[in-house]
């Protein structure tokens, strides 16, 4: 298994393979090595992390979104922390966002 993770160890430094392609190693080296609660984690990275779920730290940010309004010019939006959904995506210009 030794040979395995230095594999994964010198793909990650060679920066040539996806990060879904480095979590896939990493899910089977966890796996063969019965590291359950790696698995589960790999998961939720490759799969999204439930709304139920407390997602990690890493996976929280602050959004601030601008909005223009003919009437009254820009508004900006802010997002605090807890309440981000890490599983939707970011949205671009045209699309609306909420007002608080």
């Amino acid at each position: 298994m030794s040979s395995a993770v230095n594999d994964l160890q010198r793909a990650i430094l060679g920066g040539q393979q996806s990060l879904t392609q480095l979590l896939r190693q990493t899910k089977v080296i966890a796996a063969n090595l019965n590291l359950n609660d790696v698995e589960c984690w790999v998961d939720l990275e490759l799969g999204g992390y439930p709304k139920d779920a407390d997602p990690p730290k890493y996976r929280t940010y602050m959004a601030q979104t601008l909005e223009y309004r003919h009437a009254v010019g820009v508004v900006v939006h802010i997002t605090p922390e807890p309440e981000v959904d890490v599983n939707t995506p970011t949205l671009g210009f045209g699309t609306q966002s909420r007002s608080d």
